[in-house]
Order: C-alpha cells, then sequence, then structure tokens
C-alpha cells in the first residue's frame, strides 16, 4: 500500500441535470471523500470487492472499485459501515486514517475550487449558441465525438415542486390540467423549444472565463471556435429571451433555484448580493448549503435564514 500524502488533492465539481449545487472531494491514491454540505463525509477506499463469500476462486478478475468504508464528520468522528469479512479491513483502517487527517486538516480550505472545466452545453437552435448547462467533467477524451443527449431537467420531480407566481398571474393554470409540475413542465418544454434540433458541444473554459467548442462530429463548423465569458449564462440558463412570459418563467426558476446558486464562484458580486435576497425564502437549504458559499454579500441575511432554521428544529 502507497501512503503518501504527496498524491492528495482537495477540489469541487458541480451537481447538474438537474443542478443541485456543488459536490467537495478529498483525494488519495486509494481514497477519496466526499461531501454535498461540506461537514458530512462519505468515506471511500478503492479495493477488490469479493464476489464469494466463503473464499472460493472468482470465476474472473474481479476490478477494483471505490467501496463505501464509513462516514465522518468534525462533531461525530468516523461511523464505520458493515464491510465484507473477506476485505483486508486492517488495511482499509490505516487508509482512512490517513484520509481523515487530510479532511481535518483541509476544513479550513472549504469550499474547494471548482476544478470541472469541461463543460457540456447544449445549444441554441439558431445561433448555436450555449443555452443550458448539461454536465461538466475534471478530464475529458479530446476526439471528435457526438455527445448522448439527453434532456435537460431543472428539479428532480421528487423534491420540492418549483413554483412560478408570476406565470400563474398572466396564465392561470386550467381547471382540467392534470399535470402534478405544470411550472417544472413548461420550464423544460421552453428549453427544449429553443434548442431546436438538440444539439450540445463539449467546451474547455478558461481562467478568463471564455471557452474554446471542442471538435463535435458532423459539426464541423464549430470546433475550436473561441467564445468569450459572456456567451456562457452566467447562471448556467439563459436569461435573456424575447418573450416577456418566458423570461419572467426563467427569472422565478433562477430565484427559486438561489441557495444553491450561491454556490456558484464565478458569478459577479451583484449577482450573488441578488441570490442572497430570494435564497432566504429556502433557509433549510441556505442552512444546508451556506458553508459551500465562496463569497457572502449580505451576512445578516444569511445569519438570518441559519438562526431561522435552529428555531424549526427546536420546536
Amino acid at each position: 500500500m502507497i501512503d503518501s500524502r504527496e498524491e492528495s488533492s482537495c477540489y469541487a465539481v458541480r451537481r447538474l441535470n438537474p443542478f443541485r449545487g456543488v459536490v467537495q472531494v478529498v483525494r488519495t491514491a486509494e481514497t477519496r471523500a466526499i461531501s454535498l454540505d461540506g461537514s458530512h463525509w462519505e468515506i471511500q477506499i478503492q479495493a477488490q470487492k469479493p464476489d464469494d463469500l466463503w473464499g472460493g476462486v472468482s470465476p474472473g478478475n474481479t476490478a477494483i472499485q471505490f467501496l463505501r468504508f464509513g462516514t465522518w464528520s468534525p462533531n461525530d468522528g468516523l461511523r464505520r459501515v458493515p464491510a465484507h469479512p473477506l476485505l483486508d479491513l486492517t488495511s482499509m483502517f490505516h487508509q482512512a486514517e490517513i484520509l481523515i487527517a487530510l479532511l481535518e486538516e483541509s476544513q479550513q480550505d472549504l469550499p474547494f475550487l471548482l476544478r470541472d472545466r469541461f463543460e457540456l452545453w447544449l445549444l441554441d437552435g439558431t445561433n448555436r449558441m450555449p443555452l443550458a448547462l448539461l454536465a461538466s467533467a475534471i478530464e475529458l477524451d479530446k476526439q471528435p465525438q457526438r455527445p448522448a443527449i439527453g434532456r435537460w431537467h431543472c428539479a428532480d420531480r421528487s423534491s420540492k415542486d418549483f413554483s412560478s407566481p408570476h406565470t400563474d398571474e398572466t396564465h392561470p393554470p386550467h381547471p382540467k390540467d392534470t399535470d402534478p409540475h405544470p411550472h417544472m413542465s413548461a420550464l423544460e418544454r421552453l428549453i427544449q423549444t429553443e434548442s431546436g434540433h438538440t444539439l450540445a458541444q463539449w467546451f474547455e473554459r478558461d481562467s478568463s472565463g471564455g471557452g474554446r467548442g471542442l471538435p463535435l462530429a458532423g459539426n464541423e463548423s464549430l470546433n475550436d471556435r473561441q467564445l468569450p465569458a459572456g456567451a456562457f449564462p452566467e447562471l448556467l440558463l439563459r436569461q435573456v429571451w424575447q418573450a416577456e412570459w418566458d423570461s419572467t418563467l426563467v427569472d422565478d426558476y433562477l430565484n427559486w433555484l438561489a441557495p444553491y446558486l450561491l454556490t456558484l464562484q464565478e458569478i459577479s458580486d451583484q449577482t450573488r448580493g441578488k441570490l442572497e435576497q430570494h435564497a432566504r425564502g429556502r433557509a433549510m437549504l441556505i442552512n444546508d448549503n451556506w458553508t459551500l458559499y465562496p463569497k457572502i454579500i449580505d451576512r445578516a441575511a444569511i445569519d438570518a435564514a441559519r438562526v431561522e432554521v435552529r428555531i424549526r428544529q427546536s420546536c
């Protein structure tokens, strides 16, 4: 086993389609810890998973994979999950101790810098410009390819429903409308319609905020094009629309998503200040994500949301 902190790294990646904030990662050569809030971490250790409980000869080579070893938090320490009896638990405990030491040292550095600089953007059907972010990656195969495109999703259908109060004012729901998520469906239809033939392209973003389009099979005219920072929507979805109704629907959605959008690291102070005000209506999500906010403009607003959560929990 290699015990080397020199091979460790700390970074963050975005949770996309639908967007749900950022994931914090601490890695060594053979272990990793993952957290959605910066406080509670899942410890995973790379090992060969036994496929025969009784120790018989495996019919083939079992792939090395990350296995869930336990959870860790500064308050509760390590809590191990039940492990397969044929695993080398002594070695895994030693690896976990090294990883936890790294976690303790890195807590003051949260949130970590985003490393997923490759971005898959759904393009609009008219100008082939970035419309909505579908996926991101730390590394990417540079060969020409046509990505497998799925639908852009604004939210998980099992989560609290997104609603657009301004949309209801201008377009009241029909009494016979049986869609349980009418505003989600309307927003996703809008994006799908605007995308035309549903073309997407990978971009490699640079330090200035711009991006280079990577080769896209069948659309060579888009290869290696360099787009300025302003071509990429600041909040991962285009905000400028011709129809007022469409703009209102998108604005209401982004305001609803504000507690998660505040985890983004490249948004302006003006945008961040507006998002903080809209996020106040979802205090629980602020409480879950605030440690991952790279900057806070109105500290009183964020603190008030956290106090509200504590009062709710005490009752």
